[in-house]
């Protein structure tokens, strides 16, 4: 297995010159888990209160029991823009709660996220341990100051890249 989920994204092409972090989704105000995968990508994770996402590519998870979290997907950053200039997805389950009014804060951003295909056959089968700082929801990553693997789907290591 794995020492980190850095380490085992960069073998599946994962830039080692580029800037990334690592973010873990868990909310109190909703629950992550039951947004489809375009309602996660187009309405909560594209939306942020301040510029968090101040890199190249993010490397998604949502937040499990125990500061451990499930790897879904790497997104590349494509830009930003304020987010009042891009209304949320009609369709989006909670809309009510991130959205005051239906519509994004003063100084909200939104960023355009391209989702990577690479990495697609890791996605939702690998469980790494996020540490014991679980406020901090969104980290600097490297090869350096990668994050264990605690867990991968059964089969996962006879799986072809």
């Amino acid at each position: 297995m794995p020492q980190g989920i850095y380490g085992m994204l960069a073998g599946y092409g994962l830039p080692n010159n580029a800037s990334v972090k690592v973010v873990r989704h868990k909310d109190r105000r909703c629950d992550v888990h039951q947004l489809t995968r375009r309602q996660f990508e187009t309405g909560y994770q594209a939306y942020q209160a301040r510029d968090i996402f101040n890199c190249d590519y993010i490397i998604a998870c949502l937040g499990l029991p125990r500061l451990a979290a499930r790897f879904i997907g790497v997104y590349r950053v494509m830009g930003k823009r304020p987010a009042r200039d891009v209304p949320p997805p009609k369709d989006f389950p909670f809309l009510d709660i991130l959205f005051r009014d239906g519509v994004a804060g003063p100084d909200e951003i939104w960023y355009d996220l391209a989702r990577m295909p690479q990495f697609e056959a890791l996605e939702y089968d690998v469980v790494i341990d996020w540490g014991r700082n679980p406020i901090v929801w969104a980290q600097w990553i490297s090869a350096e100051r990668d994050k264990p693997v605690l867990a991968m789907a059964e089969g996962f290591e006879n799986r072809k890249r």
